[in-house]
């Protein structure tokens, strides 16, 4: 992360979670190739699709630009089944339905309705083991 010119933060409660907050820069030039398929071997981007072809994530995000491209990524490279909702309420109601079972859960945290915050401290009173990544565009999350 420093080599790329950003900066990160770990924020750890025991018992509780910990956040990993990272800020890259993005610059256009030759040497930053984000999610390009041909920067990684063929066996490698077969590998992790196969890791992943039977896990299901929650994908939680208001923005619909987000959305498809963590669809892309997600589905198509790395083989999650995935579901998507749009706000912190959404995505409570899809996690409490009963045929669902999520191995994953990844949100942004400003959203209307309900925030990604208040989803999580929902979903952590229900069930503390599920993995969430949480990430933003918001300098201060």
């Amino acid at each position: 992360v420093r080599q790329m010119g950003g900066e990160m933060r770990v924020d750890s409660t025991f018992h509780i979670g910990s956040n990993f907050i990272f800020a890259i820069p993005v610059r256009n030039t030759p040497e930053v190739n984000l999610l390009r398929e041909e920067s990684v071997a063929e066996d490698e981007w077969n590998h992790s699709k196969n890791m992943f072809h039977s896990k299901t994530c929650l994908y939680v995000e208001d923005k619909f630009e987000n959305q498809q491209l963590m669809k892309n990524y997600l589905a198509k490279h790395l083989g999650f089944k995935l579901c998507i909702a749009s706000n912190g309420k959404k995505g409570l109601a899809k996690f409490e339905e009963p045929t669902q079972k999520f191995d994953l859960i990844i949100t942004d945290l400003r959203m209307p309705v309900m925030s990604g915050k208040q989803m999580i401290e929902k979903i952590r009173s229900k069930n503390s083991n599920i993995p969430v990544i949480v990430i933003t565009g918001e300098p201060s999350g």
